[in-house]
């Protein structure tokens, strides 16, 4: 079985908590299918007025991607790090954060199968804060 929600008509779908008053409004899916949280006039794809956290992962050793990390914490203290990069396939747009905490020893972002960053066939390894 299906559960659909939604409207009979071209109008938005709002969510509410605490009342039918408008400063009760939590998110939006506009009619042209825009979602907003906490905004009721989104004007990109999704937009969000509040702060939000994502995952947060941290190693000291080597380690490889999945695709429930977002921001992953590398501390090189100790020794060498390679952190390898999940497979690009069905991943569009996904985008990691990796925070080295630490440099005294390199930090090497591999990629999976000889896929490329950027277009370029070469691993990054740093001592330094990359941008």
């Amino acid at each position: 079985m299906t559960l659909r929600l939604g409207t009979n008509s071209s109008r938005d779908l709002i969510f509410k908590t605490g009342g039918n008053a408008a400063t009760n409004d939590r998110m939006t899916i506009t009619k042209s299918g825009e979602v907003g949280v906490k905004t009721t006039t989104p004007t990109s794809g999704f937009e969000v007025n509040t702060s939000f956290a994502v995952s947060y992962n941290s190693t000291s050793s080597d380690y490889t991607l999945t695709s429930d990390d977002v921001v992953i914490g590398v501390d090189a203290s100790a020794n060498p790090i390679s952190i390898t990069l999940p497979s690009a396939a069905g991943a569009t747009g996904r985008k990691y954060t990796i925070k080295v905490t630490d440099f005294t020893n390199p930090v090497e972002v591999v990629t999976s199968g000889g896929e490329t960053i950027d277009g370029v066939e070469a691993d990054i390894s740093s001592n330094a804060q990359y941008e």
